[in-house]
C-alpha cells in the first residue's frame, strides 16, 4: 500500500506538473498569436503603404517622363533653330564673319557634337558666341536678305594654305554660243 500511495502522489504531482505546463504553453501560445496578429497587421500596414507610395511614384513617375519629353522637344527645337540661326550666320557672306581668330580652332569653348548645321559654340556666355548673336541679330534686321539659291552657293571654304576663302559673286552660266558668258 504503501507504494501505491507513493505512486499516486507522485502521480498526482506529476499531473500538477504537467497541468502547470500545459497551462504556460497555453499562455505562450496566446502571447505568440497575438504578437503574430500584430505583426501581420503592422505587415499588412507597410504593404498598404508601400502600394501608396508605389502609386505616387508611379504617378511622378509618369509626370517626370512627360516633363522630359518636353524639355527634350523643346531642346531639339532650341538646337534647331540655333542650327538655322547658325546656318544662316555662317552662310551669310560678310567681311567680319568669321573673325579671324573664330576661324582657326583656339577656342577653350567645345563645339556641340551631333548638330545639324555648322558647329556651335556650348557656351552662351563666350566673347565670340555673343560677337556672333549680335552679328546675327543684324543681319535678320535687315531689309534684304539673299535668296535660297544665293545662300547655297555662299559658303565659306578653306583656300590654299589653309586661309579662309569667303565666296565672291556668283559665277555666271555659260553663254550657249560658249564665249564663257562674255559679250
Amino acid at each position: 500500500m504503501v507504494y501505491r500511495r507513493q505512486a499516486s502522489s507522485r502521480l498526482a504531482a506529476l499531473e500538477e506538473v504537467a497541468e502547470g505546463r500545459t497551462a504556460s504553453h497555453r499562455r505562450e501560445i496566446l502571447h505568440l498569436q497575438r504578437l503574430l496578429s500584430e505583426r501581420q497587421e503592422a505587415e499588412e500596414r507597410l504593404l498598404q503603404s508601400k502600394r501608396e507610395v508605389e502609386e505616387e511614384l508611379e504617378v511622378v513617375w509618369e509626370a517626370a517622363i512627360r516633363e522630359n519629353q518636353q524639355m527634350k522637344e523643346t531642346l531639339l527645337d532650341s538646337r534647331l533653330t540655333e542650327d538655322i540661326h547658325g546656318l544662316l550666320v555662317s552662310t551669310r557672306a560678310s567681311p567680319v564673319w568669321p573673325p579671324p581668330a573664330a576661324a582657326e580652332n583656339t577656342s577653350p569653348y567645345r563645339c556641340q557634337p551631333h548638330s545639324f548645321g555648322p558647329h556651335l559654340l556650348s557656351s552662351d556666355r563666350s566673347p565670340a558666341f555673343q560677337r556672333r548673336v549680335r552679328w546675327a541679330e543684324a543681319w535678320l534686321r535687315e531689309p534684304q536678305r539673299p535668296s535660297s539659291s544665293e545662300l547655297t552657293r555662299s559658303t565659306i571654304s578653306p583656300g590654299r594654305d589653309g586661309e579662309t576663302v569667303e565666296p565672291g559673286p556668283a559665277p555666271s552660266a555659260p553663254s550657249p554660243r560658249g564665249d564663257g558668258g562674255a559679250r
